[in-house]
């Protein structure tokens, strides 16, 4: 049970990791968002234009490497979430299988406890017989 825990929380951190990495991606994306539109305001003047284009390019570059290395961040979270799963599924059937075995073995123990009951009803019933017979023979002998 404990195995299963740590596994569902080894899999809730790693979702959550994977929605962290979601929510750079959203803002990398809405960075881009306003250096375009600082770009375009900027389009009056040709000089300023270029060195604006230079310098968004380079911002655009450096987004992209990020958005890389963030795009490289969630394929390994999501490989992480998949070993999860698949640990936690292991886990759960070595668990039922557990749980199938012990249902066998309880089922044993009660069937050896129904034979010994049934064998010491069945030895006292024999003994109550004979105690039966000894004072029946004991009143015949007092008599």
């Amino acid at each position: 049970a404990t195995s299963v825990a740590a596994l569902e929380e080894a899999l809730a951190t790693a979702i959550s990791q994977v929605e962290g990495a979601e929510a750079r991606f959203v803002k990398v994306e809405a960075e881009l968002g306003r250096s375009d539109a600082m770009r375009q305001r900027m389009s009056a003047s040709s000089k300023d234009m270029i060195q604006t284009n230079t310098d968004m390019q380079r911002s655009i570059d450096a987004l992209r490497a990020e958005l890389e290395g963030q795009e490289e961040a969630v394929a390994a979270l999501q490989e992480e979430a998949a070993a999860a799963r698949n640990a936690h599924a292991q886990a759960l059937s070595a668990a039922e299988q557990n749980a199938v075995r012990l249902h066998v073995e309880l089922s044993e123990v009660r069937r050896c406890h129904d034979d010994s009951e049934a064998t010491f009803e069945e030895r006292l019933r024999l003994r109550s017989e004979d105690l039966e017979e000894l004072q029946e023979r004991l009143v015949e002998v007092q008599q």
